[in-house]
């Protein structure tokens, strides 16, 4: 049995122009900006009381970057970078999950298609933060990174020997992370990223996860026999495709 779908989806958003300070420094080529992160009601920063002359004094610092939301079966994680995020100096925000997951729970087996995952991802993110998300440049969305999946059902007596072939096909170069039942290659990196593992294992996981977060439509979901049946022996191997690449 082989089966295929696209597991996860990494979508940059710029700000509009009109709602960004530019810097002087700032070009077509090479826009330089930002927004004021107090402005909007993102949680990146928390009051610090410092006291000054004898009176207390507030000021913000920065806390955190990403925080997630949930579509009451899945989460999708968003990143708020009001000065931009590494080589990137405009203000964006980035919103990544597994269309599978957010539409159906789980991401056993899915589609190929992600334009309604994408719809949903918007309509959690506009939600979630109105305020950010009516200043966003929606039509220029950069797509960031996508993962291409394929599953194939392996009896244990193959299963080593496949996980032996698949770390083989790391170069020199490549940065090799395994785990039991689990093989990544080319962690971090922009370009490409493999993966090979057992999918029963991350379903369990995920099961484990929704009964102590005593979330009912998860457990509904990821306890049916028949997903678990489905999910037994099966091994997913996954290619992540980066922007540079």
């Amino acid at each position: 049995l082989w089966s295929h779908m696209q597991d996860k989806i990494d979508l940059r958003i710029p700000f509009k122009p009109q709602h960004v300070h530019f810097l002087a420094a700032s070009t077509a080529e090479n826009p330089k900006a930002y927004v004021n992160f107090q402005d909007y009601s993102f949680p990146i920063h928390a009051p610090e009381v410092s006291m000054v002359d004898g009176q207390p004094q507030i000021t913000y610092y920065k806390n955190r970057d990403w925080d997630s939301i949930s579509s009451g079966i899945a989460g999708m994680a968003i990143g708020f970078f009001p000065q931009g995020q590494g080589l990137n100096t405009y203000p964006t925000v980035s919103i990544k999950a597994s269309p599978a997951k957010i539409l159906q729970g789980h991401n056993v087996f899915g589609s190929e298609f992600c334009k309604e995952a994408v719809l949903q991802m918007m309509v959690m993110l506009s939600l979630a933060y109105p305020d950010i998300y009516e200043h966003l440049d929606i039509e220029n969305a950069e797509l960031r990174f996508i993962d291409c999946t394929y599953s194939a059902r392996i009896r244990d007596f193959f299963s080593t020997k496949v996980f032996a072939m698949f770390e083989s096909l790391a170069s020199k170069r490549t940065k090799v992370n395994k785990d039991v039942d689990y093989c990544q290659l080319g962690k971090g990196s922009e370009y490409q990223r493999h993966k090979l593992y057992k999918k029963l294992q991350e379903v369990l996981a995920d099961l484990a996860d929704a009964i102590q977060s005593k979330n009912q439509f998860r457990i509904d979901i990821l306890s049916d026999q028949r997903l678990l049946d489905f999910a037994t022996d099966l091994h997913r191997f996954e290619a992540t495709i980066g922007h540079r690449k």
